[in-house]
């Protein structure tokens, strides 16, 4: 009999996190919990138990302060069970978001520089990830998919329309 991997997915029941709990479900060797606020639990109320790897996917999506100041205590929620545990793996969904609106290609390299709280409040958790040993930062761009609802999802399910050049 084998240790399986305990997996903590603060956001799991989200566009990209239902998708990944699916998937992770294949494997007996992983141990899956889920914190979300859509399951009635939220990481805020703070992360019980021990962990091997965290995957952070949890967010406000919303643009304002609101959104900001919430993204802001997702992260000192997770902060403090990271200070606690610091050996747990934690991979970080951040966004590309973190970047002014860009007029050429982005490259990991370019300096962050938010125009939006959301983003500001992305690359906070980025800093704070950074000070464990043990860590990955995935930042993300126009996720889509079957029941997404990006700017992506729209334009493939024909929602929005693209003009000319696309400058409007």
């Amino acid at each position: 009999r084998y240790m399986k991997t305990k997996i903590l997915i603060p956001g799991g029941a989200g566009h990209i996190g239902s998708r990944l709990v699916l998937t992770l479900k294949n494997y007996p060797e992983y141990q899956v919990k889920v914190i979300d606020t859509k399951l009635g639990s939220d990481v805020k109320d703070g992360i019980k138990g021990k962990y091997d790897v965290l995957i952070f996917l949890a967010a406000n999506l919303a643009m304002g302060e609101e959104g900001y100041q919430d993204n802001l205590e997702i992260i000192e929620a997770v902060k403090k069970y990271m200070d606690k545990y610091p050996e747990t793996y934690i991979i970080y969904t951040s966004s590309a978001a973190i970047y002014p609106e860009a007029k050429y290609r982005l490259k990991e390299t370019d300096k962050a520089a938010s125009p939006t709280p959301y983003g500001l409040a992305k690359y906070a958790g980025e800093v704070m990830v950074r000070q464990y040993k043990n860590h990955t930062i995935l930042r993300l761009s126009n996720v889509y998919g079957a029941e997404g609802d990006g700017i992506v999802d729209l334009f493939l399910k024909g929602s929005i329309m693209i003009h000319d050049n696309g400058q409007h």
